[in-house]
């Protein structure tokens, strides 16, 4: 709750099956509830109003999760996300705002998921440069037009009928064409009196009308110029120098956690606002646990900040001498804030992950790795198409994907019944894919298409996999204790218990169809591949030794038993060469095949 800035808004219920928000004495929001609320994550249409005010211009109101009804007398708690706290992801926008719902008796707050888009009124924009890069990339030239863009020249490029001897003649010779060209410069002599004109630089920056995060020097003489010459990349002729970072004291006010699309959960420093090197800082990121502690950061404390690069807000330093004994431990959450999943943190590793597999931080990245060629192999459900689903609300996970409806699909393209169908089609005949593709697709952790393979040959169902406890599967070849923890970990997480029910309902087949094999003349056997096959893809070969009880490597060792090499084999086949290990030709393995 210390997070939140104070409360400005209040929720009433007009109506059993209607809520209004009310800010001060102007209603800017009126809408009817949904009726079916009982799942959480259910997705409602977005509600546009028109309501504006001489700060905002249009709200908009989506409803994203809903489990039951706050009193009439509960109160809206509002927050920036862009500026302050977010319960949920990094948002899209700066100005997106969450709000909560805590409730009269006091108790923990509980988000009804109502997000509002606030759309500003010419406000200043916090950095030049972006906004620049911005305005130019538009595609209304417009929007282009209205924005105050101004340009400094520092160079010519190219002229006819008219040459210098020296670059400060240049700079003159624009300036008195009325362009704009660098307000400070100085002709300098010496290397001293160099020196000192990057010092009066650093001193004066803040009074320029750009940032600058550094001085060039440059050899005048354009003649000159041509002789020293140039690398590939850089002239030899001219060297920055960088300033020191800007550096600034702020507090920081709390310090809340973000789930990225890998399941990583960052902590975030909410600062006191502070202007550095030209834009104002709210937040920064804190990394991850380590760097809390080996900073020895508590919430209250003063810090110094600077703009790493002149770029990236980080904290430098703490100031332990000016604590008052009211500063707080953070600790890293233990639960996902998005999806209430528990969160781990594996030996050797420095980040904290959600596991959970339905975690909506995570829903794209996961989406798109399961329709992917080494999962399902679902084709035209690539990045774009899953981003474009999940804007429209149309999937939400993975499970979604097999929901999906012809007119959904062809919503998204113009004359897109074609693809749709296609796509379609190409989610029907993934269902039928083997079960080490679903094992793959599903994402779990330190599980390849290597290990998925091992999997469903061993266990030869899901449902064999999902019983299996660490014990048994650490005493499996390939796997170790740490894979096995992480595997009956996922298996036994509740969100991807509900996945797997939801996709034995879609009719996803959940067995292994690799053939059955009591041949295994390799057992024992480890083989390198390397060069190009003429009768077999890698993956098609290896296929081949596995089921015959052999192992495949990626890297050639003393205990391997054959290199297989085929065309323009590399460095893999002089090392064999080197450490003595068996070299077959594509003709030879065919032989030990048969």
């Amino acid at each position: 709750i210390s997070s939140f800035p104070p409360v400005f808004a209040r929720i009433t219920q007009s109506a059993p099956t209607k809520i209004t928000i009310q800010i001060g004495s102007e209603i800017r929001e009126s809408c009817a509830i949904p009726t079916a609320c009982s799942t959480p994550m259910i997705k409602y249409p977005t509600i546009h109003t028109a309501a504006t005010s001489a700060t905002y211009g249009i709200w908009v109101a989506t409803w994203l999760t809903c489990s039951q009804w706050p009193p009439a007398d509960a109160i809206i708690v509002v927050s920036e996300i862009g500026e302050q706290w977010s319960p949920h992801t990094a948002p899209a926008r700066q100005d997106e705002i969450e709000i909560a719902i805590i409730w009269p008796d006091g108790n923990t707050p509980i988000t009804i998921g109502i997000r509002i888009l606030k759309v500003p009124h010419d406000v200043p924009v916090a950095n030049a440069r972006n906004a620049a890069a911005g305005s130019l990339r538009q595609l209304n030239p417009k929007i282009t037009a209205q924005r105050p863009l101004d340009i400094y020249i520092f160079n010519v490029q190219k002229i006819e009928n008219k040459t210098w001897n020296s670059h400060w003649e240049e700079l003159n010779y624009l300036a008195n064409l009325g362009f704009n060209v660098v307000p400070f410069r100085k002709l300098c002599h010496t290397i001293d009196e160099a020196i000192d004109a990057i010092k009066e630089i650093g001193d004066n920056r803040e009074e320029l009308t750009f940032g600058i995060d550094g001085a060039v020097i440059k050899v005048d003489d354009l003649a000159l110029r041509e002789k020293i010459g140039t690398t590939f990349k850089v002239p030899k002729w001219a060297i920055a120098y960088k300033y020191p970072p800007e550096q600034k004291e702020t507090i920081v006010k709390d310090i809340i956690c973000q789930v990225g699309r890998t399941g990583a959960i960052t902590p975030m420093a909410i600062l006191e606002p502070v202007k550095v090197a030209g834009s104002t800082i709210s937040k920064t990121t804190l990394h991850n646990e380590d760097f809390v502690k080996e900073k020895g950061l508590m919430i209250g404390d003063h810090v110094i900040i600077q703009k790493q690069g002149d770029v990236i807000p980080e904290v430098v330093d703490v100031l332990k001498e000016k604590r008052t004994g009211e500063e707080k431990v953070f600790q890293m959450p233990t639960t996902c804030p998005v999806c209430g999943a528990p969160a781990v943190r594996e030996e050797g590793e420095s980040a904290v992950r959600c596991t959970g597999i339905e975690c909506p931080a995570k829903a794209l990245r996961n989406i798109v790795h399961f329709a992917s060629d080494e999962g399902m192999d679902i084709e035209g459900l690539g990045y774009k198409i899953v981003e474009q689903l999940i804007e429209k609300g149309l999937i939400s996970n993975i499970a979604d994907i097999y929901d999906l409806k012809l007119e959904d699909i062809a919503s998204l393209k113009k004359n897109g019944k074609k693809f749709a169908q296609n796509l379609i089609d190409a989610i029907e005949e993934s269902k039928n894919r083997d079960l080490s593709n679903l094992i793959t697709a599903l994402g779990i952790r330190h599980v390849g298409k290597k290990l998925a393979k091992v999997l469903a040959r061993k266990y030869k169902t899901l449902d064999n996999l999902m019983s299996a406890d660490v014990e048994e599967l650490a005493s499996k070849d390939d796997i170790g204790e740490v894979i096995a923890q992480s595997i009956h970990t996922f298996f036994n997480e509740e969100q991807t218990i509900d996945l797997i029910n939801r996709l034995k309902s879609a009719g996803i087949n959940t067995q292994s169809l690799q053939e059955e094999s009591n041949d295994t003349r390799f057992e024992g056997k480890t083989f390198v591949l390397t060069g190009a096959l003429s009768k077999y893809s890698r993956e098609q070969a290896s296929d081949i030794i596995e089921r015959l009880g052999g192992k495949t490597s990626s890297s050639v060792s003393k205990k391997t038993s054959y290199v297989l090499a085929g065309e323009d084999a590399g460095s893999k086949l002089t090392k064999a060469q080197s450490l003595g290990v068996t070299v077959i030709s594509e003709e030879e393995f065919e032989e030990m095949i048969k």
